[in-house]
């Protein structure tokens, strides 16, 4: 998937958010996005189950309620461990 067509998906599910016209829930599920650029992304109550994270950049993208289930994200669960303990 390029970073376009997962741009496109990306603005779906934000109209899918704010129930506007043409609104898709994004559904990433088994997707390959390593090294895709989700910085600032809202992938809340997306399904991003089984999909592989390595790499990608998730700097303030918000993943609330977001479907993680089996996501394959070594280098995203070290990030997200380290900016838990800039903030406490």
């Amino acid at each position: 998937m390029s970073q376009t067509e997962l741009n496109e998906m990306i603005e779906k599910h934000r109209l899918w958010l704010n129930n506007e016209v043409g609104g898709v829930r994004l559904n990433l599920s088994g997707a390959y996005l390593s090294d895709a650029d989700l910085r600032y992304a809202n992938l809340s109550d997306a399904n991003l189950s089984d999909a592989n994270l390595r790499y990608a950049n998730l700097r303030n993208a918000d993943l609330n309620y977001a479907n993680l289930r089996y996501v394959k994200a070594i280098a995203f669960i070290e990030y997200m461990a380290k900016d838990y303990d800039e903030k406490h």
